[in-house]
Protein backbone atom coordinates (compact mmCIF):
# COMPACT_ATOMS: atom_id res chain seq x y z
CA UNK A 1 0.00 0.00 0.00
CA UNK A 2 1.43 3.73 -0.81
CA UNK A 3 2.05 6.17 1.73
CA UNK A 4 -0.96 8.24 1.92
CA UNK A 5 -0.15 11.45 4.14
CA UNK A 6 -3.12 13.05 6.01
CA UNK A 7 -3.40 16.27 7.81
CA UNK A 8 -5.33 18.49 9.79
CA UNK A 9 -4.60 21.56 7.52
CA UNK A 10 -5.33 19.59 4.29
CA UNK A 11 -9.07 20.22 2.68
CA UNK A 12 -10.93 16.63 2.27
CA UNK A 13 -14.20 16.98 0.18
CA UNK A 14 -16.20 14.11 0.34
CA UNK A 15 -19.40 13.21 -1.29
CA UNK A 16 -22.26 10.00 -1.27
CA UNK A 17 -25.74 9.71 -1.29
CA UNK A 18 -26.94 9.51 2.13
CA UNK A 19 -26.74 6.22 3.78
CA UNK A 20 -23.07 5.23 2.15
CA UNK A 21 -21.56 6.33 5.54
CA UNK A 22 -19.87 9.60 4.75
CA UNK A 23 -20.81 11.69 7.79
CA UNK A 24 -19.78 8.14 10.21
CA UNK A 25 -16.22 8.09 7.90
CA UNK A 26 -16.15 11.61 8.39
CA UNK A 27 -16.07 11.41 12.22
CA UNK A 28 -13.64 8.86 12.14
CA UNK A 29 -11.65 10.67 9.89
CA UNK A 30 -11.82 13.90 12.59
CA UNK A 31 -10.92 11.76 15.54
CA UNK A 32 -7.75 10.61 13.39
CA UNK A 33 -6.65 14.14 12.76
CA UNK A 34 -7.37 15.29 16.75
CA UNK A 35 -5.53 12.36 17.69
CA UNK A 36 -2.73 11.67 15.84
CA UNK A 37 -0.77 14.88 15.79
CA UNK A 38 1.03 17.22 18.67
CA UNK A 39 -0.11 20.30 17.60
CA UNK A 40 -3.42 21.58 18.93
CA UNK A 41 -6.86 21.83 17.73
CA UNK A 42 -10.17 22.29 17.57
CA UNK A 43 -12.48 20.20 16.13
CA UNK A 44 -15.73 22.62 14.92
CA UNK A 45 -18.36 20.08 13.36
CA UNK A 46 -21.24 22.07 11.36
CA UNK A 47 -24.33 20.10 11.31
CA UNK A 48 -27.25 21.45 8.41
CA UNK A 49 -29.01 18.43 8.57
CA UNK A 50 -31.83 17.74 11.55
CA UNK A 51 -30.83 14.48 12.05
CA UNK A 52 -30.70 12.68 15.13
CA UNK A 53 -28.68 9.83 14.65
CA UNK A 54 -25.60 12.35 13.06
CA UNK A 55 -26.08 14.18 16.40
CA UNK A 56 -26.07 11.40 18.94
CA UNK A 57 -22.84 10.13 17.06
CA UNK A 58 -21.09 13.38 17.62
CA UNK A 59 -21.88 13.59 20.99
CA UNK A 60 -20.99 9.77 22.16
CA UNK A 61 -17.61 10.57 20.20
CA UNK A 62 -17.20 13.65 22.73
CA UNK A 63 -18.49 16.86 21.13
CA UNK A 64 -20.01 19.43 22.74
CA UNK A 65 -23.22 21.53 21.28
CA UNK A 66 -22.73 25.04 20.87
CA UNK A 67 -24.50 27.93 19.61
CA UNK A 68 -22.78 29.62 16.44
CA UNK A 69 -22.32 32.56 18.66
CA UNK A 70 -20.41 31.01 21.49
CA UNK A 71 -17.76 29.59 18.97
CA UNK A 72 -14.25 30.94 19.79
CA UNK A 73 -15.55 31.26 23.91
CA UNK A 74 -14.88 27.52 24.45
CA UNK A 75 -11.84 25.62 25.03
CA UNK A 76 -13.10 22.33 24.62
CA UNK A 77 -11.40 20.92 21.44
CA UNK A 78 -14.10 18.87 19.97
CA UNK A 79 -17.69 21.10 19.57
CA UNK A 80 -20.54 21.08 17.52
CA UNK A 81 -23.50 23.43 16.41
CA UNK A 82 -26.69 23.16 14.19
CA UNK A 83 -26.79 25.82 12.13
CA UNK A 84 -31.29 25.58 11.43
CA UNK A 85 -33.46 28.18 8.76
CA UNK A 86 -33.04 31.38 10.22
CA UNK A 87 -35.71 32.61 11.76
CA UNK A 88 -36.33 36.70 11.39
CA UNK A 89 -33.15 39.23 12.11
CA UNK A 90 -30.95 35.85 11.84
CA UNK A 91 -28.11 35.07 9.00
CA UNK A 92 -29.07 32.85 6.21
CA UNK A 93 -27.76 29.34 6.64
CA UNK A 94 -24.97 29.95 4.20
CA UNK A 95 -23.62 33.51 5.18
CA UNK A 96 -23.37 31.70 8.80
CA UNK A 97 -21.17 29.23 7.19
CA UNK A 98 -18.95 31.90 5.34
CA UNK A 99 -18.45 33.46 9.13
CA UNK A 100 -17.38 30.32 10.48
CA UNK A 101 -15.06 29.82 7.21
CA UNK A 102 -13.58 33.13 8.16
CA UNK A 103 -13.41 32.45 11.64
CA UNK A 104 -11.41 29.52 11.12
CA UNK A 105 -8.69 31.23 8.93
CA UNK A 106 -8.36 34.21 11.62
CA UNK A 107 -8.62 31.63 14.70
CA UNK A 108 -6.07 29.08 13.23
CA UNK A 109 -5.43 25.80 14.52
CA UNK A 110 -8.81 24.74 13.54
CA UNK A 111 -10.28 21.64 11.22
CA UNK A 112 -14.25 22.84 10.17
CA UNK A 113 -16.58 19.98 9.33
CA UNK A 114 -19.14 20.62 7.06
CA UNK A 115 -21.91 18.40 6.87
CA UNK A 116 -23.33 19.72 3.36
CA UNK A 117 -21.18 21.69 1.07
CA UNK A 118 -24.46 22.62 -0.37
CA UNK A 119 -25.93 24.24 2.62
CA UNK A 120 -22.69 26.38 2.66
CA UNK A 121 -22.45 28.00 -0.71
CA UNK A 122 -24.15 31.19 -2.52
CA UNK A 123 -24.47 28.78 -5.33
CA UNK A 124 -23.69 26.16 -7.88
CA UNK A 125 -20.93 28.24 -9.30
CA UNK A 126 -20.05 30.63 -5.83
CA UNK A 127 -18.99 29.00 -2.99
CA UNK A 128 -18.40 31.88 -1.32
CA UNK A 129 -16.05 34.15 -0.52
CA UNK A 130 -14.63 33.10 2.96
CA UNK A 131 -15.09 29.40 2.14
CA UNK A 132 -12.91 29.59 -1.42
CA UNK A 133 -10.53 31.14 1.01
CA UNK A 134 -10.52 28.72 3.24
CA UNK A 135 -10.25 25.97 0.50
CA UNK A 136 -7.35 28.74 -0.93
CA UNK A 137 -5.34 29.13 1.90
CA UNK A 138 -6.47 27.70 5.12
CA UNK A 139 -3.37 25.19 4.96
CA UNK A 140 -0.87 28.39 5.24
CA UNK A 141 -2.73 29.05 8.69
CA UNK A 142 -3.43 25.93 9.73
CA UNK A 143 -7.06 25.66 9.10
CA UNK A 144 -8.03 22.36 7.24
CA UNK A 145 -12.09 21.45 6.52
CA UNK A 146 -13.62 18.56 5.54
CA UNK A 147 -16.79 19.05 3.29
CA UNK A 148 -19.43 16.47 2.69
CA UNK A 149 -22.14 16.32 -0.16
CA UNK A 150 -25.05 14.09 -1.17
CA UNK A 151 -25.56 16.72 -4.11
CA UNK A 152 -22.51 16.57 -6.07
CA UNK A 153 -23.98 18.90 -8.70
CA UNK A 154 -25.02 21.23 -6.88
CA UNK A 155 -21.82 22.47 -5.25
CA UNK A 156 -19.25 24.09 -6.96
CA UNK A 157 -16.49 22.35 -8.54
CA UNK A 158 -13.62 24.25 -7.34
CA UNK A 159 -14.21 22.82 -3.59
CA UNK A 160 -13.48 19.19 -4.82
CA UNK A 161 -10.95 20.40 -7.39
CA UNK A 162 -9.08 22.22 -4.39
CA UNK A 163 -8.93 19.54 -2.40
CA UNK A 164 -6.28 17.53 -1.76
CA UNK A 165 -8.38 14.81 -0.69
CA UNK A 166 -11.05 13.64 -2.85
CA UNK A 167 -13.42 10.53 -1.39
CA UNK A 168 -15.77 9.01 -3.54
CA UNK A 169 -18.68 6.79 -2.23
CA UNK A 170 -21.81 5.38 -4.01
CA UNK A 171 -23.94 8.18 -5.64
CA UNK A 172 -27.60 7.52 -8.01
CA UNK A 173 -27.69 10.73 -9.01
CA UNK A 174 -26.92 10.21 -12.89
CA UNK A 175 -25.44 13.70 -13.17
CA UNK A 176 -23.88 13.51 -9.97
CA UNK A 177 -22.12 10.18 -10.98
CA UNK A 178 -21.06 12.09 -14.39
CA UNK A 179 -19.40 14.54 -12.02
CA UNK A 180 -17.68 11.84 -9.78
CA UNK A 181 -16.66 10.05 -13.44
CA UNK A 182 -15.12 13.22 -14.27
CA UNK A 183 -12.74 13.23 -11.19
CA UNK A 184 -12.24 9.28 -11.66
CA UNK A 185 -12.78 7.88 -15.04
CA UNK A 186 -13.42 4.81 -13.75
CA UNK A 187 -15.56 5.20 -11.06
CA UNK A 188 -18.88 2.69 -11.19
CA UNK A 189 -21.13 2.68 -8.29
CA UNK A 190 -22.82 -0.49 -9.30
CA UNK A 191 -19.52 -2.08 -8.40
CA UNK A 192 -19.11 -0.56 -4.88
CA UNK A 193 -19.33 -2.23 -1.62
CA UNK A 194 -22.18 -0.59 0.17
CA UNK A 195 -20.36 1.50 2.05
CA UNK A 196 -17.00 1.12 0.47
CA UNK A 197 -15.59 4.56 -1.30
CA UNK A 198 -12.77 5.68 -3.36
CA UNK A 199 -10.11 7.78 -1.81
CA UNK A 200 -7.21 9.94 -3.94
CA UNK A 201 -4.68 12.07 -2.25
CA UNK A 202 -4.24 14.58 -5.31
CA UNK A 203 -0.54 15.73 -3.98
CA UNK A 204 1.32 12.05 -3.43
CA UNK A 205 3.82 10.81 -6.37
CA UNK A 206 3.40 7.10 -7.72
CA UNK A 207 0.98 5.10 -6.07
CA UNK A 208 0.01 7.42 -3.37
CA UNK A 209 -1.16 9.97 -6.00
CA UNK A 210 -3.24 7.40 -7.17
CA UNK A 211 -7.28 6.62 -6.63
CA UNK A 212 -7.70 3.48 -3.97
CA UNK A 213 -10.67 1.96 -2.93
CA UNK A 214 -11.66 0.59 0.49
CA UNK A 215 -14.64 -1.68 1.08
CA UNK A 216 -15.46 0.45 4.57
CA UNK A 217 -13.84 3.00 6.51
CA UNK A 218 -12.32 -0.12 8.73
CA UNK A 219 -11.05 -1.09 5.98
CA UNK A 220 -9.17 2.30 5.23
CA UNK A 221 -7.58 2.10 8.79
CA UNK A 222 -6.33 -0.81 8.59
CA UNK A 223 -4.68 -0.50 5.25
CA UNK A 224 -3.43 2.95 6.11
CA UNK A 225 -1.84 1.87 9.21
CA UNK A 226 -3.94 4.23 11.61
CA UNK A 227 -6.35 2.36 13.88
CA UNK A 228 -3.89 2.57 16.42
CA UNK A 229 -4.72 6.50 16.77
CA UNK A 230 -8.14 5.46 17.59
CA UNK A 231 -7.68 2.59 20.23
CA UNK A 232 -7.85 5.42 23.35
CA UNK A 233 -11.03 6.92 22.22
CA UNK A 234 -13.62 4.75 23.72
CA UNK A 235 -16.64 4.68 21.64
CA UNK A 236 -16.22 1.34 20.50
CA UNK A 237 -12.54 1.97 19.88
CA UNK A 238 -13.30 3.38 16.68
CA UNK A 239 -17.12 2.81 16.94
CA UNK A 240 -17.53 -0.44 14.39
CA UNK A 241 -20.75 0.59 13.86
CA UNK A 242 -19.87 3.76 12.40
CA UNK A 243 -16.56 2.42 11.00
CA UNK A 244 -18.57 -0.16 8.64
CA UNK A 245 -21.25 2.22 7.86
Amino acid sequence: MAKIELSPWDRYSIAGMSGTGKTSFATVLAAVLSTGFNERQRVVWVQTKDDPRDMARLTKWGYRRIDIREVGHHSDPKQWMYLRQPRPGDLPVNEQVQRLARWALKRKSVFLVLDEYAHGVYSVQNAGPDLKNLHKTGRGVRAGIAGLTQELAFVPRQLFSQANHKILFRLDYYPDIKIARELHRTYDPDRMDKYGFWHRWSEGFGLAGQWHYYRSTQDWLDRLGLDHLLRSEDPSEVDTAAASR
